[in-house]
């Protein structure tokens, strides 16, 4: 079932990620507890060249959990290419409710823009060493029905300037899973 305050909140997002990409707000109701455990991934969009490059290869949908490690809040993203499994860890240190920064391929702030028992949809912008600044966006559910947020999801994706070819969804088949 569509919830009303997603479909509000990703609209109003159209206008906030036009004027301030960079100060996307966070879900005030959000809460470290609603965040952590295991997410499934149901789509992700990207306007970074390694993401391009990715999306060819991954075959279904990654998983991604989040855990405490002491006063970190650890982030781990398994996925499945011809590979085999494929595994992206990271440690996220708290900017603020719902906001995460943490050093990969460049300077990263993660915002939680809404977080349900069942949905989440993450943020990231990503500055790196050379000055360029890439975005990304993931939808991540949790339970077997896939959110009705997709169109909305592909809709905002648009709205912050990618194209359809840097918006992916992800099959179902055989997960990576956590130990």
């Amino acid at each position: 079932m569509m919830l009303p305050t997603v479909r509000l909140l990703l609209l109003s997002l159209v206008f906030i990620s036009r004027t301030h990409a960079v100060d996307i707000p966070a879900d005030p109701n959000f809460t470290v507890d609603n965040l952590l455990g295991e997410w499934t991934g149901v789509a992700a969009a990207s306007n970074c060249p390694l993401f391009m490059k990715m999306k060819e290869v991954m075959k279904t949908e990654p998983v991604t959990k989040y855990w405490m490690d002491g006063g970190n809040m650890m982030c781990s993203s398994k996925f499945r290419t011809s590979e085999g499994c494929q595994e992206r860890k990271v440690t996220l240190k708290e900017a603020g409710k719902g906001q995460y920064t943490y050093t990969e391929l460049g300077q990263s702030l993660m915002t939680i823009i809404k977080l349900t028992p069942s949905l989440c949809l993450e943020h990231t912008t990503t500055t790196m060493s050379n000055g360029d600044v890439y975005f990304d966006l993931k939808l991540y559910k949790k339970g077997a029905e896939s959110p009705k947020e997709l169109g909305q999801f592909t809709k905002y994706a648009l709205s912050l300037g990618l194209k359809k070819e840097n918006v992916v969804f992800f099959k179902k088949g055989e997960k990576c899973t956590f130990n």
